[in-house]
């Protein structure tokens, strides 16, 4: 992945998750979670987690319509797939599901998935302002170009491709 295209990615998921509220949708998980497990029986935790597991699968929904497979196959490659999987939301509500009578074990992996994705997202903030003050910009296809790469293996020229010619 060139510099360039990995500064598009980045970028990318930078806007995503903010025009979508992902994190912010799980973190109210989190939180009506928390809650929940301090006062089960308060009808407004469970009316707020109902709320907060409602705007996280539309989030997740339409993350799964923007993101393509190029795209994810890049997210991939950064070991970021697990944070912008497609069943993402499916993941977080059984959780929810199978410890309806303690909140505090859905609670403690949706904290763990929160935590672990803002870290995920700070780096990939970092990242992108770091190649951008290194003035790494997304390069941008003109209409009727296309842009491809090959990966041609080393150990089929030994690792002297274009360095000397045999004889």
């Amino acid at each position: 992945m060139t510099s360039e295209k990995l500064y598009g990615i980045l970028k990318f998921l930078d806007t995503l998750d903010s025009k979508l509220g992902l994190q912010s949708s799980l973190e109210a998980i989190d939180a009506a979670l928390t809650n929940l497990a301090s006062a089960p029986s308060q009808p407004q935790h469970q009316n707020s987690l109902a709320a907060a597991l409602t705007s996280f699968e539309s989030a997740v929904s339409q993350m799964k319509k923007a993101i393509s497979p190029s795209q994810l196959a890049a997210i991939k490659a950064m070991d970021g797939e697990e944070f912008f999987d497609p069943t993402l939301f499916e993941k977080v509500k059984n959780s929810v599901q199978m410890n309806a009578m303690t909140p505090a074990v859905a609670r403690d992996f949706v904290q763990d998935l929160a935590t672990r994705r803002a870290n995920f997202l700070t780096t990939v903030r970092d990242a992108s302002r770091t190649l951008g003050a290194l003035n790494v910009q997304e390069s941008a296809l003109q209409a009727g170009s296309a842009d491809i790469a090959f990966l041609i293996p080393r150990d089929i020229f030994e690792n002297q491709l274009g360095l000397s010619r045999r004889n």
